[in-house]
């Protein structure tokens, strides 16, 4: 991070910073000598280039190319004023996102994503992101997922989750997300437009938002979202959308989140569902009746996690190549 002032009549130009393949930034002399460029680089740069311009260093721990922050930054003047220039670390960063665009068949289909606990998360935590070529979509499942997202990579800068191209039998099932909303990109083209099947299902978590994506949203009437709560926005509209609510914070929907306790109270607590699946994040046994997100509430019986030796999921179809492919999972009582 830094401070810039304009100290008189600087002259107007440009400065440019580059990268090369390994990530290290700089002048093109200083990234072809291998040598990291940092923000205390590009003050002492600043200062020596403009008299007009006084730059001031007020953290050096990012290199120089993470200055700015994200997005377009329109013209703003500094005549006479401070302007601190904040930085943005790996802007492009997912919790969990496919690999190369959704062409890796290895973690495009017969995936399971279950009881992930993320705290002070800072960047885009799922990016579904699948093509019809070679491979969509398919058999994928979010399950017992709790993170605790910061409001952005910044003030006014949101990190999204989203989803985006083909998806079949794609299934998120008692998550929470607290700080980041969920999009649905059906405002995309080709083959990057969201386009669920009948088999997708959202059920069971809680968002902070979610919400069909662009200018004028366009939902899709496939994909089944139900008995989520929305903590911020509306209940989006679509065909297979049911029995969802809105309202309340995180903040009080989650009392103890500071401490990493991901419990629900107050009327998230109190408004029941029944369940998809029988255990929560931490393994503890949902009752008939259980709340919304990935962790039950106080009120239902926490069980410990059972011992279960040599359970394996199976996961077949007829018109699938890989329709023989199982794998197991082994648990332990704590």
């Amino acid at each position: 991070m830094a401070k810039l002032r304009s100290i008189g009549a600087a002259r107007r130009g440009r400065s440019e910073i580059r990268a090369d393949g390994q990530g290290r930034a700089g002048s093109g002399a200083r990234v072809a000598g291998n040598a990291n460029y940092f923000i205390s680089d590009l003050v002492a740069t600043i200062n020596a280039i403009d008299p007009g311009l006084s730059a001031t260093l007020i953290d050096d721990g990012r290199r120089a190319a993470s200055v700015g922050g994200i997005g377009a930054v329109s013209a703003t003047s500094i005549k006479g004023v401070e302007r601190t220039i904040p930085c943005a670390f790996d802007q492009h960063g997912d919790m969990w996102q496919t690999a190369t665009g959704g062409t890796d068949a290895n973690d495009s289909e017969n995936v399971i994503v279950i009881a992930n606990r993320i705290e002070s998360d800072g960047v885009q935590t799922f990016f579904l992101s699948f093509q019809a070529s070679p491979v969509d979509g398919r058999d994928i499942f979010f399950i017992n997922n709790a993170v605790y997202a910061l409001n952005g990579y910044e003030p006014g800068n949101d990190a999204v989750s989203q989803a985006q191209g083909p998806q079949s039998h794609v299934c998120h099932w008692h998550n929470t997300l607290i700080g980041q909303r969920y999009t649905l990109r059906t405002d995309m083209a080709g083959w990057q437009k969201y386009t669920p099947d009948a088999n997708c299902e959202y059920f069971g978590n809680v968002y902070r938002e979610f919400r069909w994506d662009g200018v004028t949203p366009t939902p899709d009437n496939l994909v089944i979202i139900r008995q989520n709560h929305f903590l911020e926005g509306t209940v989006p509209a679509g065909a297979g959308v049911s029995n969802n609510t809105t309202g309340g914070s995180w903040n009080t929907a989650f009392p103890n989140i500071a401490s990493g306790d991901f419990t629900p109270a107050g009327a998230l607590a109190e408004s029941l569902i029944t369940p998809a699946v029988a255990y929560d994040m931490n393994w503890s046994a949902r009752a008939v009746l259980s709340a919304r997100g990935a962790a039950i509430a106080a009120s239902e019986s926490a069980s410990p996690e059972p011992v279960v030796s040599n359970f394996t999921i199976r996961i077949e179809d007829a018109a699938d190549a890989f329709a023989d492919r199982a794998f197991s999972i082994t648990t332990h009582a704590a």
